[in-house]
């Protein structure tokens, strides 16, 4: 039952068998009415029978006994049939305060404090933290950043990393991880890194040439080129179509940048000059083998008029459209066009080439970011694999 002391005109609530609890602790109503009070430790007696019965109740349960629920606030939701709501704002707060909860404890420094500020006035006022747990929710938010003139790679810095840290703070990296996994936005992460099977790239390069079958257009023919070029010399897309794009102009591959010489035994060898202005160190010259050089010749038989004529009739406008039918058809639903460039350097890691020679292939400005390619390369020999099986007790036995 309800007491007070008689020093306090307030009445308190302290029950010893509380179901599924036991002791609760001293709580305060903050009501001088006996009769308000007793309501109260039926609804809170209510509360923990329901929690027995469907355990998404415990949440609210446990914030009262802990006091971050009030008890007057708990019956005016019961009383109102608006106990749903509470508990959805215990667990899905307003944005706003989720945000200045988590840089309240982060601390996270200026730049990601200025992607908060544009998560905020970006967002509906009614957004709950939820709206940032979605995927298309958080694409909306970076285009609508970037609509404002802000650059994607200042969006992805800035913006997305807050929203990046927002997620882990208050769900851990794992939830985040699994949220940002299907964020179709090509500056989300720089550095991720996909490797793709020999068979997956066979696979990608096969479905382009089945739609320039099934639709009759030479574009996905000169995509799955295209493709080619990305994966060979580590180019992004800018660098090899020509066409608007947000924040300035695609330059493209002209013949110009191409060389192609026949060797004394028939086959072609080349070199392409990729024009790549993201940094000083992105220009650079790259070999080609013969396979490419082929594919190269008669893409010449169709566009070659000049040396300043563009080598893709294929537009940076259109890339989109035709990359999302290509990789569908592969089933690579998630690969992005920039993660070609990655293959390059994986492969050629396997293949043995020194990092420095890599590097400059790349357009790497320092040795460490040809570096973390490494890890895809094997580092043991079978004598090795075979004593660590057998050091297991792995090894076939007679």
């Amino acid at each position: 039952m309800p007491f007070k002391h008689s020093r306090s005109k307030y009445y308190q609530v302290e029950m010893r068998d509380l179901p599924g609890v036991g002791w609760t602790g001293r709580m305060s109503t903050r009501t001088t009415s006996r009769r308000l009070a007793e309501r109260m430790e039926r609804c809170l007696v209510h509360l923990a029978e329901r929690s027995l019965l469907e355990p998404v109740w415990r949440d609210l349960l446990d914030r009262v006994i802990a006091k971050e629920v009030k008890l007057p606030d708990l019956l005016q939701a019961s009383s109102a049939g608006t106990l749903e709501q509470l508990l959805r704002g215990l667990t899905d707060p307003p944005l706003a305060e989720a945000v200045e909860a988590w840089l309240a404890e982060a601390d996270p420094g200026r730049t990601v404090r200025m992607g908060a500020d544009h998560l905020l006035r970006l967002a509906p006022e009614t957004a709950r933290f939820s709206y940032v747990c979605n995927t298309a929710s958080v694409r909306t938010l970076c285009l609508d950043l970037e609509a404002t003139g802000l650059k994607r790679n200042s969006v992805r810095r800035m913006l997305l990393r807050a929203i990046s840290l927002l997620l882990r703070h208050h769900l851990g990296t794992a939830e985040r991880n699994r949220i940002l996994a299907d964020l179709n936005y090509t500056a989300e992460d720089d550095t991720r890194e996909v490797l793709l099977e020999p068979q997956q790239i066979a696979g990608l390069l096969n479905a382009c040439h089945t739609l320039a079958s099934d639709t009759g257009s030479p574009l996905y023919r000169e995509l799955g080129l295209v493709v080619q070029l990305a994966l060979a010399t580590g180019a992004d897309r800018g660098v090899l179509v020509a066409g608007r794009r947000a924040g300035g102009t695609a330059a493209g591959l002209t013949w110009a940048q191409l060389r192609i010489y026949q060797e004394d035994d028939g086959t072609l060898t080349g070199e392409v000059y990729l024009d790549d202005r993201k940094a000083k160190a992105r220009q650079r010259t790259v070999r080609l083998g013969a396979a490419l050089c082929d594919a190269l010749v008669q893409q010449a038989a169709v566009t070659n008029t000049g040396p300043t004529s563009q080598v893709f009739q294929l537009g940076y406008e259109q890339m989109d459209y035709h990359w999302n039918k290509a990789r569908l058809r592969a089933d690579l639903p998630r690969l992005r066009f920039k993660d070609l460039r990655s293959q390059f350097a994986i492969y050629g890691q396997r293949a043995g080439i020194a990092q420095a020679t890599l590097m400059g292939a790349m357009g790497h400005t320092d040795m460490a970011q040809t570096a973390r390619y490494a890890r895809h390369q094997a580092t043991l020999t079978p004598d090795q694999a075979a004593t660590i099986e057998s050091l297991m007790g792995l090894a076939p036995t007679g």
